[in-house]
């Protein structure tokens, strides 16, 4: 086994040295402040700053929730979710939704129920968070989207649906609005 601390903080090499033991524990609970550096690399790069306002956010059920799988005190998995805003808010009413962002479990750790753990984990946080609903949305063409539909069916989630697009266009006095199905 490689030692702690023989690769860079929070990068990818560090991750993938936590090998894969039956006999690990394995917890799941809420990001901490100290996590934040080391956790990057389990997410996009566009939804790193949603760590911080998980973290943040802590103590007024804020506006991101993030929970980490972690083994011996390593992690192995991060998922990650916002609340809808603007636009979004007054589609869905007054109710309170997050978007789920992002889910990552270590590939050597992969196929271990972690994923699941890590979903559930979410539903209930965003329940005693006051949320009503969890939604997200993704590319049906992406080569990972078997098994990310397979996680959110085993977790009890709805049936994906093809999403709408309006699209707008304005000539001379009159617009014209078409609705496409993707």
């Amino acid at each position: 086994m490689i030692e702690a601390g023989a690769y860079a903080p929070g990068s990818w090499e560090e991750m993938f040295a936590t090998p894969y033991s039956p006999e690990a524990d394995v917890v799941v609970d809420r990001l901490r402040h100290e996590d934040v550096s080391i956790v990057g690399c389990l997410t996009f790069k566009s939804c790193r700053n949603l760590l911080d306002r998980a973290v943040a956010g802590q103590r007024d059920e804020g506006d991101a929730l993030a929970f980490v799988a972690r083994t011996d005190g390593r992690p192995v998995g991060l998922v990650l979710a916002e609340k809808i805003r603007g636009g979004d808010e007054v589609a869905a009413g007054t109710r309170k939704i997050l978007r789920l962002r992002s889910i990552f479990t270590n590939l050597l750790w992969q196929h271990k129920g972690i994923g699941r753990w890590l979903l559930d984990t979410l539903t209930g946080g965003s329940r005693d968070a006051g949320y009503h609903a969890i939604h997200t949305e993704y590319n049906p063409k992406l080569e990972s989207i078997q098994p990310f539909e397979r996680l959110l069916a085993s977790s009890g989630w709805s049936n994906p649906k093809p999403f709408m697009e309006e699209l707008f266009a304005l000539v001379a006095a009159k617009s014209s609005v078409a609705t496409v199905g993707l």
